[in-house]
């Protein structure tokens, strides 16, 4: 059986006012899933490796260099939004979807070239280190947060 992995993608503003919703893998549709309506949007995620205590690596979300993306993008950055990161497998058939892994980071800071922009994040476990902004965390956010001596609310 054939089977692909693609990313379902949301932006939001640390108020949760505001929503982007993306996906990189149903080419030029939109997609239901979890009762929100998907867009395609040709990105790339990579970076993350989560543990109990935080990787400290910046998570990336790549997207086209255009001026729509630098629109939304340079607010989100100014504005400490909020990425969830959804990885999913689909067979052939397209249904169902399996989900993989689950990722939620604060954006740090951005950087682009001529074809690319990329967002950087940091998850929120590494969110009680220093290089957070605000250091937002809540159980909406993240759940449970598995309390030891190595993590310091």
């Amino acid at each position: 059986m054939d089977q692909a992995i693609g990313t379902f993608l949301t932006l939001f503003t640390p108020d949760a006012d505001v929503y982007y919703h993306f996906q990189n893998f149903y080419i030029g549709e939109n997609k239901v899933w979890s009762g929100e309506t998907y867009s395609f949007l040709p990105f790339g995620f990579s970076g993350v490796t989560v543990s109990r205590e935080g990787d400290n690596v910046e998570a990336q979300t790549a997207f086209p260099n255009n001026e729509l993306s630098r629109t939304w993008a340079t607010t989100a950055v100014s504005d400490a939004w909020f990425l969830r990161a959804r990885t999913i497998k689909v067979d052939a058939t397209g249904e169902p979807l399996t989900l993989i892994s689950r990722y939620v980071g604060q954006i740090t800071s951005a950087s682009w070239d001529e074809t690319a922009l990329i967002l950087k994040t940091n998850s929120v476990l590494d969110a009680v280190q220093p290089n957070i902004p605000n250091r937002r965390l809540n159980r909406n956010l993240v759940g449970s947060i598995p309390v030891t001596d190595a993590i310091q609310l």
